[in-house]
């Protein structure tokens, strides 16, 4: 299901990037990222079309509102991945798809087929 799907990766920590891609990549996912800074996530959602996106809920302590809304508009599906759970997302968003840190590959590919079904 994910074979072929573009995914947007937006994610500060070296470790948690490289885990999320490497686990995509298996899967046959064609990557975007991973960025690591809301200049260059806007940048890129700006001038690339993606399936949907993986959104770190806090980068570099700075909140991800403004790219939520930015893959809202582009009707981009998208999930936050954050170990703060529910009450870590901004407010508008607190709905949205969530994968919790730390998660298994069987979670993070889950949450991945879910967006793009």
């Amino acid at each position: 299901m994910l074979a072929g799907k573009r995914f947007l990766v937006v994610e500060d920590e070296a470790l948690v990037a490289l885990d999320v891609t490497s686990s995509l990549e298996e899967a046959g996912v064609v990557l975007i990222g991973p960025v690591g800074s809301t200049a260059e996530a806007l940048a890129l959602i700006e001038r690339t079309t993606f399936d949907a996106a993986l959104l770190d809920a806090n980068l570099l302590g700075q909140p991800v509102s403004e790219i939520a809304a930015a893959l809202t508009r582009k009707r981009v599906p998208f999930a936050f991945v954050t170990g703060y759970g529910r009450e870590g997302l901004p407010e508008a968003f607190a709905r949205a798809a969530l994968l919790p840190k730390p998660f298994s590959q069987e979670q993070l590919l889950g949450v991945a087929s879910g967006l793009v079904q």
